[in-house]
């Protein structure tokens, strides 16, 4: 009898990682990651010592300081301090206006998005400090600020959608306000393609540091570029799938019974946009148990793999939670064959096909293919579900899999 995916021992496994990944979750929150650091309080007087550092995504509201290993947490926000520096990034605190309008719509949908922004005191982050300095604040977009002679302006760059005789249309026309702004506030700075300069990172803080040559001054601070990172993974899963062999025009399918899934990955975190892009390899150790049944003969098919995977991993939000998508290209090497059962024979057109089920299935070593998964990541835990489809050409196999994964990431080397 076919046992389905949750059958008892499937959610018995399942449990249990969720158990080890809230465990291990709750110890990696208690040891936090104090790094040295250093902040300057509203008196201008700095002050050195270590910040929990939380490797945020956007902006902090707040964050923790003590002075030594043994001295008392402080947790400080921007209107505490002027300014504090932590592994590589230096903020600013400023009351400054957030543009909280979309920087790019993607669909023109039924509904007027209209120009919203609000006045805070936050930490920006420095991206240039001098003369000329750029700084950005990131909560649900990006905003960018150019100081110029202690002169901070927040450069605009947003666009609507407008409801214009009943139809809503894309309205574009405040989407390169920041240009102008430049060509204003930083007239000593060249220029030259100023309309090609787009609203990002990237471009901005290219456009700033040019403001320094030929000058005699030159930039007290510069935040240097990222470099990658590398983690890795622990991960369980079950799988349902199909074993289909083409032997003598006859199409042969071992349907699996639940199938348990191990494995480790590492990633190659990219620095762009926050991590969110990285490439990864998973190891992993799988067992196929599958069954061939018709109305007079049964057979049984085990095989253990060694399967190596090689992908592109893609997550779309920052914050806790983060749906992702997986895609790559997968290898599975036999670690064992076997099968058995009490098939007799099996014909076409009269003609007897083969009378042992030692005749089919492949005992060839190896099968290529692709996958496709999608998923979602809570802090360090995720949870995935993947499509596989493999082939070996050799013996006319087609190997079909679906997978639920659940695995705990863990740092191994940050930027």
């Amino acid at each position: 009898m076919k046992r389905s995916v949750w059958d008892f021992w499937a959610v018995q496994y399942f449990v249990a990682t969720l158990i080890i990944c809230f465990v291990i979750d709750v110890h990696l929150k208690a040891q936090s990651n104090f790094q040295e650091a250093y902040i300057v309080s509203a008196n201008g007087d700095t002050l050195y010592g270590e910040i929990d550092n939380l490797e945020w995504d956007e902006n902090p509201d707040s964050f923790s300081f003590r002075a030594s290993p043994v001295s008392e947490v402080q947790v400080f926000t921007p209107d505490d301090l002027k300014a504090f520096y932590v592994s590589g990034t230096l903020y600013k605190a400023a009351m400054v206006s957030i543009d909280e309008t979309p920087l790019k719509v993607k669909n023109v949908r039924e509904v007027d998005i209209t120009t919203g922004s609000r006045k805070e005191k936050v930490f920006l982050a420095v991206l240039v400090q001098g003369e000329t300095s750029l700084y950005v604040y990131k909560n649900i977009r990006e905003n960018f600020y150019l100081e110029v002679f202690s002169n901070l302006t927040a450069l605009i760059s947003h666009e609507n959608v407008a409801k214009i005789g009943g139809k809503f249309f894309l309205d574009q026309s405040e989407a390169y306000i920041f240009r102008d702004q430049l060509k204003r506030l930083a007239s000593h700075c060249s220029s030259t393609d100023i309309d090609k300069v787009r609203y990002s990172q990237k471009d901005l803080k290219k456009f700033v540091l040019n403001c320094y040559n030929n000058r005699p001054s030159a930039p007290i601070f510069v935040r240097e570029k990222p470099k990658p990172s590398l983690s890795a993974k622990l991960f369980l899963g079950a799988s349902k799938s199909n074993y289909d062999q083409t032997f003598q025009e006859i199409l042969i399918r071992y349907s699996s019974t639940d199938n348990l899934t191990i494995g480790i990955s590492a990633r190659l975190i990219l620095p762009r946009e926050r991590g969110s892009r990285s490439i990864f390899a998973d190891v992993l150790l799988y067992g196929f148990n599958g069954v061939y049944q018709n109305k007079a003969d049964r057979m049984t098919l085990d095989i253990t793999y060694l399967k190596t995977n090689l992908g592109y991993h893609h997550e779309y939000f920052t914050g806790l939670v983060r749906p992702f998508l997986d895609i790559g290209a997968t290898f599975k090497r036999q670690l064992s064959h076997e099968n058995d059962g009490n098939a007799s024979f099996i014909t076409k057109d009269g003609v007897m096909v083969f009378h042992s089920s030692s005749n089919l299935s492949s005992s060839n070593n190896w099968t290529f293919g692709g996958f496709l998964g999608l998923g979602m990541k809570y802090k360090n835990f995720n949870l995935s579900l993947r499509y596989e489809k493999t082939f070996n050409y050799l013996d006319d196999v087609q190997f079909r899999s679906i997978y639920l994964l659940t695995g705990f990431e863990v740092p191994l080397i940050r930027n």
